[in-house]
């Protein structure tokens, strides 16, 4: 779960997510 939640953290980092694909990270967590 770690290393997914980083790659997600990553993704996020490296191009701008809309807040629905940011909210759907959390969710997912």
């Amino acid at each position: 779960v770690f290393t997914i939640r980083k790659n997600k953290i990553r993704i996020i980092s490296v191009r701008p997510a809309s807040k629905k694909e940011i909210n759907e990270y959390d969710n997912f967590k």
